[in-house]
């Protein structure tokens, strides 16, 4: 039954306990509360996911081009441009942001805010890069591509761009490849031991850092390319130097022999070959047995002579 209880100061409190039906109403009332919140929620999640099917998904910001490559030969082009093609959909350019990124580096080096922030560049491309430079007239596009000046080999490597907005965010790759062909390519052979010859390649002045082989060709069989040989790579004013050589025995060696030192750059079609030819000091086994044999024969053959004439005389 319903108490009301009173006192002094005390704050007035009225118990009044619920009936087992009206407990049981309650709980039904907030459990249907509950099921009604969850069932909007779905309702809202289906509605914007068959919009997003039916629109393409739910991205917002579309890259136009697949990751490029740009090749350049060190001092022979006065700028290079680095473009950043992207699609926006119609009005979703809130909060659009245009940044570059250089290698691994955290930091961008080039920044652009097409609601009011100026283009900006900083580290490895502070000073290098032309600020003024329009790729397009649309003001959400303007500034989004880099032209770069004067560029030099320093430069080399993946540069990211990366398009933001409130909504999406894409990312979009370039590689550019700045290199220096070798000043200098050797191969020459020394004779450090009695029955081997080592075979020693030089490469000088050289960037990116290239691939190196040293090949075998000899006259009667195809080239092959000699592994297992000692390298030893070093850098001097930003450029790579190599130098390899390969220890072999004249035994192995079928005759007069040419070895070739090629060096190539990847992603370009720099190949630069040197050669030399090297005669061994022993002769291949089998040849030397066919030698003996002939010899022997033509000894024979003289004895036999003389001993025919002498009884001939007689």
């Amino acid at each position: 039954r319903p108490t009301l209880t009173l006192g002094g100061n005390r704050k007035r409190v009225l118990s009044c306990p619920l009936s087992s039906a009206t407990r049981r109403s309650v709980r039904s009332t907030t459990h249907l509360n509950s099921t009604s919140v969850s069932m909007k929620i779905w309702h809202s999640y289906l509605i914007y996911t068959s919009v997003a099917l039916l629109t393409g998904g739910t991205e917002s910001i579309q890259v136009e081009e697949p990751p490029g490559l740009k090749v350049f030969e060190n001092g022979t082009v006065n700028d290079i441009v680095l473009d950043c093609p992207f699609v926006l959909e119609e009005g979703d350019s809130a909060g659009l942001v245009i940044k570059w990124f250089h290698l691994t580096n955290p930091v961008a080096v080039y920044q652009w805010i097409p609601s009011g922030s100026a283009p900006q560049a900083t580290g490895i491309l502070e000073g290098r890069v032309d600020l003024e430079y329009q790729v397009s007239q649309d003001n959400y596009h303007r500034h989004r591509a880099l032209r770069i000046l004067q560029p030099t080999t320093e430069l080399t490597g993946q540069y990211t761009c990366s398009i933001s907005s409130f909504n999406d965010e894409k990312l979009y790759k370039q590689n550019l490849i700045i290199y220096s062909e070798p000043q200098e390519v050797k191969v020459w052979t020394e004779q450090r031991d009695e029955q081997e010859v080592t075979v020693v390649c030089e490469v000088n002045h050289v960037f990116p850092q290239p691939r190196l082989y040293l090949l075998q060709v000899s006259p009667a069989a195809e080239s092959v390319v000699l592994s297992d040989g000692k390298k030893v790579i070093t850098q001097s004013q930003g450029t790579y130097n190599l130098l390899m050589e390969r220890t072999m025995s004249d035994h192995d060696l079928a005759g007069a022999t040419v070895f070739q030192c090629v060096v190539t750059i990847p992603d370009t079609q720099v190949q630069v070959i040197a050669a030399t030819k090297y005669h061994p000091r022993i002769r291949p086994k089998m040849e030397e047995a066919k030698t003996g044999g002939s010899a022997a024969h033509s000894a024979v053959s003289v004895v036999a002579g003389i001993a025919l004439l002498v009884l001939w005389r007689v």
